[in-house]
Parts: structure tokens; C-alpha cells; sequence
């Protein structure tokens, strides 16, 4: 695989920035990284004053038939994507050397439609099981030894602290 010096360093400003400056968290660059990744592993590395609205749409078609443990990726992954490169290539229209290449209205072309934007984002509620169910399975268990206490305060913790399981 071949690197392009100019990128890895335009890049690593980029996140010394939102490390210091914005006081964003490692997993939150990390995700930035792997979707600047992305947009380099498409463009096979070239320089990102290369950058056009007609790349931002290839790209944007290349990622939607990206497969993910051999199903297609997710609206909101690719959603969260797309917000990552956004991000990068509006602070990277404003550096010295990138200002008169990348044109901020070119980056807009990395935008989903305002339908599938909607979609998106909206909250997908979970299903809880009712506390009823909680404690008919917590008095369900009939405490025979330290293990069968221990499991019914474990579950009676999760309950109240209001941990769950991802």
C-alpha cells in the first residue's frame, strides 16, 4: 500500500486538533480516522487536494456497496461516515495550501438526502423487559447457596443501577 506523506501529515494536524483543541475523546478520533481511512482506501491514496463533488459522489456510491461481515453497512454507519469526512474537509478547506483546491460548496455533494438523513438519526426505542418480569425471575430463584444469592443481587443490581447489556 502505498502512503501519501502530505495526507499523513495534513491528517495527524487534524487530529492533534480534536484531541487538544476540541477535547474530543480517543474513540470519537478513532472513528474520524477510520472514515478518512475509508475515503483514502477509494481514492487509492491520492492527495486529498484532489477532491471534487464528482469523487465525493463515486465515494458515496463505493460505500454504500461496502459489505460489513457480509451484509451492507447501516444507514447510520454510513450516515456517521459521511459527517466524519464533512468534518475533515470543511477544516481542511480552511488550511493554507487546501483553501483555493477545496471548495466548502464541493463538500456538501457528501451529504445524504434529506429523507435517508432522516432516517438516520432517529431513535430506534429498545425493548425492556416489563419489571414484573424482573421480579418474578429474581423470586423464581430459590436461594440454596452463596452462588443462587449472588445471582438474584446481580440481577437486582443491574435492575436498580440501570446497567444493561450491549
Amino acid at each position: 500500500m502505498k502512503v501519501n506523506i502530505k495526507n499523513e501529515h495534513i491528517k495527524r494536524k487534524f487530529f492533534r486538533r480534536l484531541k487538544e483543541a476540541e477535547g474530543m475523546a480517543d474513540a470519537t478520533i478513532n472513528n474520524i480516522e477510520k472514515s478518512i481511512y475509508l475515503y483514502e482506501n477509494f481514492t487509492k491514496h491520492a492527495d486529498f487536494k484532489k477532491f471534487s463533488a464528482e469523487k465525493a459522489i463515486e465515494f458515496k456510491k463505493w460505500l454504500q456497496k461496502r459489505e460489513y461481515r457480509n451484509k451492507s453497512i447501516s444507514l447510520s454507519t454510513y450516515h456517521s461516515y459521511l459527517r466524519c469526512l464533512i468534518k475533515f474537509f470543511t477544516w481542511l478547506s480552511d488550511q493554507p495550501g487546501y483553501k483555493s483546491t477545496i471548495i466548502p460548496d464541493k463538500i456538501a455533494y457528501l451529504r445524504l438526502s434529506r429523507k435517508d438523513e432522516r432516517i438516520a438519526t432517529q431513535y430506534t426505542p429498545r425493548n425492556f423487559p416489563p419489571i414484573e418480569y424482573i421480579l418474578n425471575v429474581t423470586g423464581s430463584i430459590q436461594i440454596k447457596t452463596e452462588i443462587d444469592l449472588r445471582d438474584r443481587a446481580l440481577i437486582a443490581f443491574t435492575l436498580l443501577s440501570g446497567a444493561r447489556d450491549k
